[in-house]
């Protein structure tokens, strides 16, 4: 069972939760490649006379796991693209795993955006973080959505009420490599790690979504999809 490792992120106490992305040409195994899909929602109660603001930007802020190292020590540039997913992930309550080797998932076209930073995690830092802008149309999306939350009178009227509803429309992230020498890993669980909905209405303000629980209820799904070319290695 090398090949099928369980790298499905459940919520439990102990578990390792991380979102790896990256590759990176091991001279002993062959070259591995790391994608990450989570789920996301909203963390709290949304704000008041959303109707009454004016959507500005969105942004996905992304907080390295500082435990986690695997390919080049250096401050070397890597790449990164977030895609939206075009196919719904299994309920993480179900406990439903996802192995290192279980297809990928589907996603929309073009990406949302893209990222190349060169900042490596130190375990003597607090926090690190990359942040990145989204497309615009995403947030919009997200936005018009939230504004019926507040008049919603049953299910079907908000999106931001149920996880069930809101990922028939906003199935999830896909965080896929573009070029690098490493894969890095980033926590799911993290406060700062987290998709924000930038808007306005006397003042700056926003919404929040991230990728751990569901306001206490349930667990978000996010796992990894890794694979190993091993043409190139020993073990080929």
């Amino acid at each position: 069972q090398f090949n099928s490792l369980i790298t499905s992120n459940f919520n439990i106490q102990n578990e390792a939760h991380r979102l790896l992305v990256g590759s990176y040409d091991d001279p002993r195994v062959g070259k591995v490649s790391a994608e990450a899909y989570a789920q996301f929602f909203r963390t709290g109660i949304l704000g008041d006379s959303l109707s009454f603001g004016t959507y500005d930007s969105v942004s996905l802020q992304l907080s390295f796991d500082l435990s986690y190292s695997y390919g080049s020590s250096e401050n070397t540039p890597q790449e990164i693209a977030v895609y939206e997913l075009d196919d719904t992930l299994a309920r993480g309550d179900y406990f439903h795993p996802y192995y290192s080797n279980s297809p990928p998932v589907a996603v929309k076209l073009p990406a949302l955006g893209s990222k190349i930073f060169s900042e490596a995690p130190d375990a003597a830092d607090t926090v690190l973080t990359i942040r990145m802008p989204l497309a615009p149309e995403f947030g919009q999306r997200l936005y018009e959505a939230a504004e019926t939350f507040e008049n919603a009178t049953t299910v079907s009227d908000s999106l931001f009420t149920y996880l069930d509803a809101f990922t028939r429309e906003f199935r999830g992230i896909a965080i896929k490599p573009v070029q690098g020498d490493k894969i890095v890993s980033f926590n799911p669980l993290s406060g700062n790690s987290k998709i924000i909905v930038h808007f306005h209405k006397t003042q700056r303000d926003s919404i929040v979504l991230d990728f751990a629980s569901v306001l206490n209820v349930r667990s978000l799904t996010s796992f990894n999809r890794i694979t190993v070319d091993r043409s190139t290695s020993d073990l080929a």
